[in-house]
């Protein structure tokens, strides 16, 4: 009797990992995120009061902690208004 080649398992095709697009990053020029304190230069009572009368979370992140920052500068800007 002859006897049949064995079948050659044929590598799988590697799938190439598809190239992720990262978000575009806008740049924020009163944002300085290289600062650790994104609060640096606002007393704490400011930040207080915003939080109070715009039942502000409390940020958890440093993200929606510069945000917070910026807008409780505006706020200080527009004379605090309630």
């Amino acid at each position: 009797p002859v006897a049949e080649p064995e079948p050659v398992a044929e590598p799988e095709p590697v799938a190439e990992p598809e190239p992720v697009a990262e978000p575009e990053q806008v740049a924020e020029p009163e944002i300085k995120e290289s600062s650790t304190d994104p609060f640096e230069g606002i007393k704490t009572e400011d930040i207080s009061d915003f939080a109070e009368l715009f039942d502000a979370p409390s940020p958890e992140n440093d993200k929606q902690a510069f945000e917070m920052a910026k807008k409780i500068r505006k706020w200080i800007t527009d004379g605090r208004p309630k």
